[in-house]
């Protein structure tokens, strides 16, 4: 999405509720997500306490990225059409009550939260 403003929170929550427990939600964005379609979806779920969805926020990060075409930019911040296959697969793998876990933090520091 580009911009959705404003949000239609009931929209939202009666899709949640319509999905019930276990519910997952993706937002993506060619955008940067802070500040975003998927901080507002994001921010409108916790407001409304939905907190049986989980969810996922795809887009740019709050950082500086080089220039480049769309396609050199897209691969690079991972929202090309193979990247986002892998992720959204990873991410409706798992199970609602597992965390979803960084895998770039080693396993010890993990077990240890």
């Amino acid at each position: 999405a580009r911009f959705v403003k404003p949000l239609d929170r009931e929209l939202l929550r009666a899709q949640v509720e319509a999905l019930g427990a276990g519910a997952r939600l993706v937002t993506v964005e060619e955008h940067v997500v802070a500040g975003g379609f998927g901080s507002a979806v994001l921010e409108a779920l916790a407001e409304m306490e939905l907190h049986q969805v989980a969810t996922l926020a795809i887009g740019v990060p709050d950082k500086f990225v080089p220039h480049g075409s769309q396609e050199v930019l897209r691969k690079t911040l991972g929202l090309d059409a193979e990247s986002l296959y892998f992720r959204l697969r990873s991410f409706f793998a798992q199970r609602a009550s597992i965390p979803v876990e960084d895998p770039s933090t080693p396993a010890r520091s993990r077990s240890l939260a």
